[in-house]
C-alpha cells in the first residue's frame, strides 16, 4: 500500500511537471516577440575600512567624471561627512527591437543622489525621474 501511494504521488508530480511544459514554450515564444523590451540594472556598492576594521567615511570625488554629468556635491564644499557607503555607477541597459520612449524613476529613500546623467525631469531628492 505504501508503494502504491508513492507511485501515485510520483505520477501526480510528473503530470504537474508535464502540465508546466506548454507554459515554458509560451514564455520562450514571448521572449522572441519582435516587440521585446528588456531592462537590466547594475551597480556596485563601495565601503571603506581602516586597518583596524572600523568603517571610514566616504568622500565623493567627481574629478574623474566628464563635465556633462550632473551633480549635487559639486555645490557643497567639502562634501558630506556622514556618508559611509557609496553606490557606484548604477547603470540601466535598455534592450529593444525598435525605438521607443520610456520613463524611469529611481527611488533612494535613505540616501542622497550625488551624480546623474542625463538631466532629470526635476532635481533629485529621495527619488529621481526621467520622462
Amino acid at each position: 500500500m505504501i508503494r502504491l501511494r508513492v507511485n501515485r504521488i510520483a505520477a501526480a508530480v510528473w503530470l504537474c511537471g508535464l502540465a508546466g511544459v506548454p507554459s515554458w514554450g509560451a514564455a520562450a515564444a514571448s521572449a522572441r516577440d519582435p516587440d521585446k523590451f528588456v531592462v537590466h540594472e547594475w551597480g556596485t556598492f563601495s565601503t571603506f575600512s581602516g586597518s583596524d576594521g572600523k568603517p571610514l567615511k566616504f568622500y565623493p570625488n567627481d574629478t574623474d567624471l566628464p563635465a556633462f554629468v550632473h551633480g549635487r556635491h559639486r555645490d557643497v564644499k567639502g562634501g558630506r561627512t556622514d556618508v559611509m557607503v557609496s553606490l557606484e555607477t548604477p547603470v540601466l541597459y535598455f534592450y529593444t527591437d525598435r525605438d521607443r520612449t520610456v520613463s524611469v524613476r529611481a527611488d533612494f529613500p535613505k540616501g542622497l543622489m550625488t551624480d546623474w546623467y542625463p538631466e532629470a525631469s526635476r532635481p533629485p531628492e529621495q527619488s529621481i525621474r526621467w520622462d
